[in-house]
Parts: C-alpha cells; structure tokens; sequence
C-alpha cells in the first residue's frame, strides 16, 4: 500500500525529482528493520509520504516487527531503526524526516480493516 499526501507547501513534480520512489523507502525500510531487529522479525512495511506539524517532508514508516523473534527490545529497535533510516536518507540526498511506529499483529490487522 503506498499513500502520498502532497500538502499544499510542496509541489509535488518539484518533489518527486529528489524524493526517494516510495517502493524504495519500503525497501530501505525491510532492510534497516531487518538489519536490527533480525532477518525473521520484519513481516510487514509500509510507508507514505507527509509533512509533520511544521510542514518538514516526513515519510511515516509502519512497521510489522515480531517481537519474540526480534534479537533486540523493543525500545532498541525503535531507537536504532530511527537513526538508521535518518542515516540512510542523508546518505540518499533526501531531507525528509522518517518517523516510525512499530505495530503489534493485532494492530496491524485492525488498521487494515479500518
């Protein structure tokens, strides 16, 4: 599922020059999320395109992330996966800021059916 929400601050072929395509950032995202977690952890990512409350560019990343086989605590891989997609933009170019939830299966399944 890819989501795009170009706010009325940005133009959105401006954008899309410098923005990394969103199937991408669902790459990137795995990767990172598998790189902390552990390769058997991450079941799900997705990712839309914003702007936080201050109007920055913001890619929300949704995380399905097994904790009982997660090799790390939750609050760690919250922690570390932030910096490590803050990392991997900067190192692409792209200004925007990741911010990331990490869902429970329940809450996965309830925000789908929503």
């Amino acid at each position: 599922m890819h989501i795009v929400d170009a706010g009325p601050a940005r133009t959105q072929t401006a954008r899309m020059s410098q923005d990394i395509a969103l199937e991408a950032l669902e790459e990137l995202g795995r990767e990172a999320a598998q790189h902390i977690a552990g390769e058997g952890a991450v079941e799900q990512v997705e990712v839309r395109d914003g702007e936080d409350s201050f109007e920055r560019p913001t890619y929300y990343f949704s995380f399905l992330i097994d904790q009982e086989r997660s090799r790390q605590r939750p609050g760690l891989v919250y922690t570390r996966l932030i910096q490590k997609l803050q990392d991997e933009l900067i190192a692409h170019g792209d200004e925007h800021l990741p911010m990331i939830r990490i869902l429970s299966r329940a809450d996965w399944d309830k925000r789908r059916r929503d």
